[in-house]
């Protein structure tokens, strides 16, 4: 009898940890990203896909530091990584962007999104612990050079009404470039950056709106406008209309401003504008009748850049395109009490 029991309890005992293993292994696994290095001409990419999931870790081993022009800081271009079936994308605690928002890279730029070769994602997560990157509400932040805050990259897959919450201060250029079922954008009274074509070739975004009690942007007919009327920063791609007046009091149309405005026909300018940037109206695909009463004080030679509009057709330049740089329409404005030259980043005329 007892060596009965005795086995009886052994077979329990191994039924139980049989069991005990098989539940282990249905347990699910934590997010580790850390891929195997993948080498491309630009150096050592760091990601892998698993599923449906984007790992990104790693490093671009260019050892240059695009900010501080100093060798041997590295970190990762993430406009690089590109996988058409990614629907999340995972960064881990140590990955560091490079800054390459430089005007250097301007005739390659095709003003898109830095995820934007992934254009199925509807969400980003990055891993506890990374000091110049989070995500929220599956969106990535990027923290900035002192304690600003700011949206770096929305997921092309996002859809619906799109309201920015009111810790933010920063929108980084083509945030949300090329996210094609946000419907609408809502900017908080606490934002006081706003980079190059950050709401560039949302077709189904008709409006941009913004608080009322922010001091620096204001909306009207839901186009973005700095607070003054002077620059009008973008004009979102899925308004309907195939005409638009520039009003009067804008002198200046930021670069990226109508990027995509696929439905527009014709532009007409008012007599105050002095200065359309670079790639201002890029690829507006039906723009073929831009209406100017007089010749403008600068015309980037790129402002009309794949517009069927022809070159004669185009307003002429009074001032020498050597004086880019001098015109800036930021140059007026002391948004973030920052230096001329680390004001820079913010006028993303490029993607990664």
């Amino acid at each position: 009898m007892k060596k009965f029991i005795t086995i009886s309890l052994l077979l329990c005992l191994a039924v139980f940890l049989l069991t005990a293993c098989q539940n282990e292994e249905k347990k699910e696994k934590p997010i580790s990203p850390s891929p195997t290095e993948q080498s491309s001409d630009n150096g050592n990419i760091g990601y892998k896909m698993n599923g449906n999931t984007l790992y990104v870790h790693g490093y671009n081993d260019t050892g240059l530091d695009y900010d501080t022009n100093e060798e041997g800081n590295q970190g990762i271009i993430l406009g690089f990584t590109s996988e058409k079936n990614a629907r999340k994308m995972v960064i881990g605690k140590d990955v560091h962007l490079l800054w390459y928002e430089t005007e250097d890279s301007m005739d390659d730029n095709l003003l898109g999104s830095n995820i934007g070769n992934c254009p199925l994602l509807t969400e980003i997560i990055v891993e506890k612990g990374n000091d110049m990157l989070y995500s929220r509400d599956g969106i990535l932040y990027k923290y900035g050079k002192g304690k600003e805050n700011g949206i770096y990259a929305c997921p092309p897959a996002k859809r619906g009404k799109l309201a920015i919450r009111g810790e933010e201060k920063l929108i980084w250029n083509c945030a949300f470039s090329g996210c094609q079922e946000i419907t609408s954008v809502y900017i908080p009274k606490t934002i006081q950056g706003i980079g190059d074509a950050a709401f560039g070739n949302m077709a189904n975004c008709q409006e941009i709106l913004v608080s009322d009690k922010n001091p620096y942007y204001k909306s009207v007919d839901g186009i973005l406008y700095t607070k003054d009327g002077k620059v009008l920063l973008a004009y979102p791609s899925g308004k309907r209309d195939k005409s638009f007046r520039i009003p009067k009091g804008v002198e200046h149309i930021a670069s990226g401003a109508f990027v995509r405005a696929d439905h527009l026909k014709k532009i007409i300018l008012s007599d105050s504008i002095s200065y359309i940037q670079a790639l201002a109206f890029y690829a507006c695909q039906k723009l073929n009748t831009v209406k100017s009463a007089k010749k403008i004080e600068y015309v980037d030679p790129r402002a009309f850049y794949m517009c069927p509009v022809k070159k004669k057709d185009q307003p002429k330049s009074i001032t020498d395109d050597s004086w880019a740089d001098e015109l800036d329409w930021r140059k007026n404005y002391n948004y973030f009490g920052i230096s001329k030259k680390n004001r820079l980043w913010i006028s993303g005329i490029l993607n990664s």
